[in-house]
């Protein structure tokens, strides 16, 4: 069963600061930009078989 979370101001502005970072140098998209920033803003870890939109954020931990 899955949680349901809601978006605090925390995870917009952290998904700012990703996408001021990376958007440019790694193409990150907005939809990334949430889904990374909800991971680090909750401390989760996170299970993609897509890393390659993410492996660039060093503070992300990935499964595959």
């Amino acid at each position: 069963m899955f949680h349901h979370l809601e978006m605090p101001t925390e995870v917009f502005t952290v998904a700012r600061s990703v996408i001021r970072q990376y958007s440019l140098s790694h193409g990150l998209r907005l939809a990334d930009a949430l889904i990374a920033a909800t991971v680090l803003v909750y401390g989760l870890e996170l299970l993609t078989i897509n890393q390659k939109d993410f492996r660039f954020i060093p503070e992300l931990v990935l499964w595959a």
